[in-house]
C-alpha cells in the first residue's frame, strides 16, 4: 500500500515514540514479558524502511532521531509527546494523613516497579505511606505497605493520576527505555504530582533534580528521596505546581500542536 501511494506521489509522514526499530538480540531485558510484548508483530527492517522512505519523520526524542537519521531518513523534525492539559490537571486533594503514592503503567512494565519494592519498603519503615498500583500484570507486594491495585481504564486515567501525592517512574537504563518519550512522567506532572524517577533518556529532562520531583539512581536514591518528599507536603506542592507550569510551557496541546500543523504542511508542500 506505502509503495503504491509513494509510486502516485502522496506524501508520507512516519511517526515514531518508541524504539520499535530494536529486535531482541539489541539488548537484554530485565523483563521478559516486556521483551516479548516489545518485540511482538513489529519487524525492526521495515520501521527502518519506512524510515528511509517518509518525507518526513516526527521523533519523540533526540534517541529516536538519531536512529532515523542513521535509516537515511530525508527530513527529522523532533517534536515531543505532548498532554491534554485540560484534562490530566490538578484536582483538590483530600488531606490525608497517610499519603498515596502511585504507578500508572502497563503489564509488560510491571517488572520495573517490582525491581524497586524494597526501596518502598525501607521507606515505609520511614513514612507511612500507601500505595497505588495502576494496570500492573498481577499482584505487587511490598512489605509493610498498603498496596491497592487496580485496571487500567482510560475513562479515569486523569483522576487517577490527579490523586497521587507523589508518582513514581522506574526504568532500567538499556536502549529500548532510552528510546520512550516519558509519558508517564509529563502525566504526572501535569497533575501536579511531583515525580521521582529513573533518569533514563528524557526523563532526565522532562523530571527536573530538586525541582519537579527527584531522580533516583540506586535504591538508596529511592528510599531516601521518597522519604524527603513524605515528609513535606509543602515540598510535594511547590514540586507539583513547578511540574505543572512547565508541562503547560514545552509539552501541553497548546504549545505543540503548531509545531504539528506546521510541519505537516511542509511535508504535503514537498
Amino acid at each position: 500500500m506505502i509503495r503504491r501511494l509513494r509510486a502516485r506521489g502522496v506524501p508520507l509522514v512516519y511517526d515514531i515514540d518508541d524504539a520499535i526499530y530494536l529486535s531482541p538480540r539489541d539488548f537484554v531485558e530485565e523483563g521478559e514479558d516486556s521483551r516479548d510484548a516489545m518485540n511482538r508483530g513489529k519487524d525492526p527492517g521495515e520501521v527502518l524502511a519506512l524510515l528511509a522512505a517518509a518525507d518526513l519523520v516526527l521523533a519523540g526524542n533526540e534517541t529516536l532521531a538519531s536512529r532515523a537519521r542513521e535509516a537515511g531518513a530525508k527530513r527529522i523534525v523532533i517534536l515531543p509527546t505532548s498532554v491534554d492539559t485540560d484534562l490530566y490537571r490538578p484536582a483538590a486533594r483530600e488531606a490525608r494523613t497517610v499519603p498515596l503514592v502511585g504507578w500508572i503503567g502497563s503489564p509488560t512494565a510491571t517488572y520495573c516497579l517490582r525491581a524497586i519494592a524494597p526501596a518502598l519498603a525501607a521507606a515505609a519503615k520511614e513514612v507511612p505511606f500507601r500505595l497505588l498500583v495502576v494496570g500492573s500484570s498481577g499482584p505487587v507486594e511490598v512489605p509493610g505497605v498498603e498496596v491497592v491495585r487496580r485496571d487500567w481504564s482510560l475513562d479515569r486515567e486523569a483522576e487517577d493520576y490527579a490523586s497521587l501525592d507523589v508518582g513514581l517512574y522506574p526504568l532500567p537504563d538499556n536502549p529500548w527505555t532510552r528510546g520512550k518519550c516519558g509519558y508517564k512522567a509529563l502525566l504526572y506532572q501535569s497533575c501536579a504530582v511531583p515525580c521521582l524517577a529513573s533518569p533514563v533518556g528524557v526523563n532526565a529532562e522532562i523530571v527536573r533534580d530538586g525541582v519537579t520531583g527527584f531522580h533516583a539512581l540506586d535504591a538508596a536514591g529511592w528510599t531516601r528521596s521518597l522519604v524527603a518528599l513524605l515528609r513535606d507536603p509543602a515540598l510535594r506542592s511547590r514540586m507539583g505546581a513547578e511540574g505543572r507550569r512547565l508541562v503547560e510551557e514545552r509539552w501541553s496541546l497548546r504549545a505543540l500542536a503548531p509545531r504539528m500543523v506546521d510541519a505537516l504542511k511542509e511535508a504535503s508542500r514537498r
